[in-house]
């Protein structure tokens, strides 16, 4: 019986060997689990760091000021002034007659705008007879610029009567500037001889 005690304490040790290397609730030796696999995380990427830089702050440092620009109408009135060429040149005109194209400059050198209301015109012939085909004037309207000139543009045909070879021409003109200013003023030119 010594072999069998001797088997069965073997046996016994055996058992609880097995058994202690069995977890708890465990009943039959150890169990071989596998290890967890690792998977790696993503690689996390910083942000860029803004950083903010303040901007300079401008600065001005005046030179040479100029004088403010004086954008209103001055105060004086308007200075208007016409012209006419020293002679108006006579062109041939159906059977004896004769036509004169001419132009009257109206020109500004206050620096205030103008505007010319009312003209009359005037032909006078070789006799000193005076011949209108106006009546009493005619109203233009001809507005003229600040420091600017505009210009009025005509003419007249002679016969024989009346006769303007050698004679002259007078335009009379009124009109009010930007402030309400009236003026008025004349021109003369003589007629050629052709």
């Amino acid at each position: 019986m010594h072999t069998n005690h001797r088997t069965l304490g073997f046996l016994v040790l055996i058992l609880s060997l097995a058994l202690s290397a069995c977890a708890p609730g465990q009943l039959l030796g150890p169990t071989i689990t596998p290890s967890p696999t690792i998977t790696p995380s993503p690689t996390i990427t910083p942000s860029p760091t803004i950083t903010v830089t303040p901007s300079p702050t401008p600065t001005f440092t005046p030179t040479d000021t100029l004088p403010p620009t004086d954008t209103s109408t001055p105060s004086g009135p308007a200075n208007v002034n016409a012209s006419l060429p020293s002679q108006i040149p006579a062109e041939p005109w159906g059977d004896g007659g004769w036509l004169y194209n001419y132009t009257a400059t109206f020109t500004e050198t206050n620096g205030v705008s103008a505007s010319i209301d009312w003209m009359k015109r005037v032909f006078i012939d070789r006799s000193g007879e005076e011949w209108t085909s106006d009546g009493s004037g005619f109203n233009p309207t001809l507005a003229i610029p600040a420091g600017g000139q505009n210009t009025y543009d005509s003419w007249v045909r002679g016969t024989v009567e009346p006769d303007l070879r050698g004679g002259t021409l007078v335009i009379y003109y009124s009109g009010h500037d930007a402030n309400g200013t009236a003026f008025s003023g004349s021109v003369t030119a003589v007629f050629a001889m052709p």
